[in-house]
């Protein structure tokens, strides 16, 4: 695991951390009801955000190689971080204010003018990625029948399968007057009702 410090990001050292964005974001669920307001019925928290604006600036002496090419620290730092991105490899980020664990970088931007030619300039947005653990359980009919079960709290609470045995099958013969009488939708609903009592 990668842990990344308010003057790194993974394993890439950052210069001037100019700019931390912290986003903590709690949805609350609304349910539209027949009359009167909406209704809540729970809350959950959203993964958390980090937006970081920093700088790697030019390193004095010989470049290093990026794909075959000579390169400065400025472009091996912006391959670095692109690399930490696509890697998709959940990494910790120490800021001043917390611990962010199982982050990945979800945006690169990098800004070029003439101005800033020199050093990268870059904003790394960073989103949490919530990792769970899930087990299987064994239903009825098999293992070839097994449900999954994400959450421990639920495993506890859920109903084991029941086994019912075998069910007997309905024999139907069709004449024409009662296939005509088949096609109305009100008599399948009731003939489909006493079927499964």
């Amino acid at each position: 695991m990668v842990v990344a410090i308010s003057r790194s990001l993974g394993p890439v050292p950052i210069d001037v951390m100019l700019q931390e964005r912290h986003l903590s974001r709690l949805s609350i669920t609304r349910n539209p009801i027949e009359f009167g307001a909406d209704v809540t019925d729970h809350a959950y928290v959203e993964p958390k955000e980090l937006a970081l604006w920093g700088v790697i600036g030019p390193a004095s002496g010989r470049a290093g190689i990026v794909n075959g090419l000579p390169a400065t620290r400025v472009s091996s730092g912006y391959q670095a971080i692109v690399a930490l991105q696509e890697s998709r490899e959940p990494f910790d980020i120490v800021t001043g204010l917390d611990v962010y664990e199982d982050m990945l970088i979800e945006t690169v931007d990098v800004t070029r003018t003439k101005d800033n030619a020199a050093v990268l300039e870059f904003y790394a947005h960073c989103r949490q990625a919530l990792i769970v653990e899930s087990t299987f359980g064994a239903a009825a009919g098999g293992p070839r029948a097994a449900i999954r079960i994400t959450d421990p709290e639920t495993a506890l609470r859920a109903a084991p399968g029941v086994n019912r045995g075998q069910v007997p099958g309905m024999a139907l013969s069709l004449d024409g007057d009662t296939l005509e009488s088949l096609r109305t939708i009100e008599f399948l609903q009731h003939l489909l009702t006493g079927a499964l009592q």
